[in-house]
């Protein structure tokens, strides 16, 4: 009886070992999440600092196998823009960082921009790991101050970088 009660106390003594180590490698990838959240973050401010930047998102973009050899972590950053340049310029901008080498490193793609972003998903196009944006954009008849379109679109990483399209539009009410 009293070898079994040692082997217990042994098995939970690993279990509570176990777990700490668990929990330390959690720790350490938040860390590090957050430090390379931080650097794509400071490296949109940076972007724009002729702007007054607010409310910055930020995703994880997954590369394609093809494009993972050049490209290891790809972060996508949103962030309201206003007042660019001294003018009543507003809207959302986009911008894509490859964090994994120790520093925000801009990744190529096509400029876009948005009124205003309502969602940002986790998704896929063929296979491939992307990220899903969908948000409100200007019409061609629409003044710069409403903005009637809706629109989703997709984004995912491709050899040459940040590959995007729009998949549908809409009339978004204001």
């Amino acid at each position: 009886m009293g070898a079994l009660m040692a082997d217990k106390s042994i098995l939970s003594l690993c279990v509570v070992c176990l777990l700490g180590l668990i929990d330390g490698a959690t720790g350490a990838a938040h860390a590090q999440n957050f430090e390379s959240e931080l650097q794509a973050k400071t490296a949109f401010r940076r972007e724009n600092a002729e702007c007054d930047v607010a409310d910055l998102q930020v995703a994880r973009l997954g590369a394609s196998a093809r494009a993972a050899s050049r490209w290891r972590e790809i972060l996508m950053v949103a962030g309201k823009v206003e007042g660019c340049g001294g003018g009543n310029n507003w809207g959302t901008s986009v911008a894509f960082y490859d964090v994994g080498g120790g520093a925000a490193t801009p990744v190529p793609h096509r400029p876009i921009g948005f009124a205003g972003v309502d969602s940002i998903q986790p998704t896929q196009v063929a296979g491939v790991p992307a990220i899903s944006v969908i948000g409100r954009t200007w019409g061609s008849d629409d003044a710069h101050c409403c903005p009637t379109q809706g629109e989703e679109v997709r984004f995912w990483v491709e050899a040459e970088g940040v590959v995007w399209r729009v998949m549908r539009t809409w009339r978004a009410s204001n």
